[in-house]
């Protein structure tokens, strides 16, 4: 219950700085142009660093057999996520078909579910994270991909590879294996850098909630179905399979299966509507998607972390 509790204190932090993102873009403070070059210091700096500086920590053999449970449960979750979403989301024309698949399919982990476990599970739940975020950007970057396009996305094993997360990953497995000593000087830079994330994601989510109307979202019945499945089904999904492995006895599984859970509950990921304008298809609709989700997620993901806290 002590997680459930953190996590929706946080859920309350971060819909109080979205607020702020909201007011500024009303007040004409900030505009739309915003978004793009935040996201690009979010995506390309700030999240690989964060990665990095979560694996900045002493070697202990029991913690990395965790970690490598962390990161099979992950990679168990995005299949049935991806079966989940094909056979859910059949009834609708080729690019909101895929869009509502991605959307099933990928939530908000970094930007949304790395404060809310930072918060609830601290750096560890960080460090334990990363499988789920590297999982999650292998399956974007090809099946995701593929469904979004309509079929026309190409697979590109280079940027498959070398996305920034994976970057980050890599670099900071690195240092954890090796055990380098990157000093006090680089160390506190990582960190200040790691800071900025909360407040810029949710800003970022702000401005984008603040460009959805109440009567356009009303009249698309079919996000809300999305929204079901990538806030609710998809967590009791993960639940289930976290409470069978909770039941295997493995000493410290509860860590794995709580940052799969919290990860899992995040709304759809912001990539909806990036990978939509990306590939052209309807990134109007796919924007409608990541802000209903991301709202309704205010009141999802306190409900399943404290039915987690009954379960687990």
């Amino acid at each position: 219950m002590e997680t459930a509790l953190a996590v929706s204190q946080q859920v309350i932090v971060m819909v109080l700085i979205a607020a702020c993102g909201v007011v500024l873009k009303k007040a004409g403070k900030i505009t739309d142009d915003l978004k793009a070059p935040l996201s690009n210091i979010l995506l390309y700096l700030v999240s690989p660093i964060l990665i990095i500086n979560s694996f900045i920590r002493p070697f202990k053999k029991s913690e990395f057999s965790l970690w490598l449970l962390s990161i099979a449960m992950s990679l168990i979750i995005q299949v049935l996520l991806i079966i989940i979403s094909k056979l859910t989301c059949r009834r609708a024309d080729g690019d909101r078909r895929g869009i509502d698949r991605f959307a099933v399919c990928y939530s908000n982990a970094a930007f949304i579910g790395i404060p809310l476990i930072q918060a609830s599970l601290g750096p560890d739940g960080v460090f334990f994270l990363i499988g789920f975020i590297c999982a999650s950007g292998l399956f974007m970057w090809t099946y995701g991909a593929r469904e979004v396009s309509g079929g026309r996305y190409k697979l590109n094993a280079k940027k498959i590879l070398l996305n920034p997360s994976n970057i980050g990953a890599v670099i900071g497995f690195i240092i954890y294996i090796l055990q380098i000593d990157v000093g006090s000087i680089l160390t506190s830079t990582l960190q200040s850098i790691s800071n900025i994330n909360t407040a810029a994601s949710m800003i970022i989510i702000g401005i984008l909630v603040s460009n959805v109307r109440p009567k356009e979202i009303l009249s698309e019945v079919r996000v809300f179905k999305v929204a079901l499945l990538r806030l609710v089904l998809c967590p009791l999904l993960v639940l289930g399979l976290g409470a069978l492995i909770m039941r295997t006895g493995i000493a410290g599984a509860k860590m794995a299966v709580m940052v799969n859970l919290i990860a899992s509950s995040t709304p759809a990921a912001s990539a909806t509507a990036m990978m939509a304008t990306i590939f052209g298809s309807d990134d109007v609709y796919a924007g409608k998607v990541v802000a209903v989700t991301t709202v309704c997620s205010v009141i999802t993901i306190p409900a399943i972390m404290f039915l987690a806290g009954a379960v687990l």
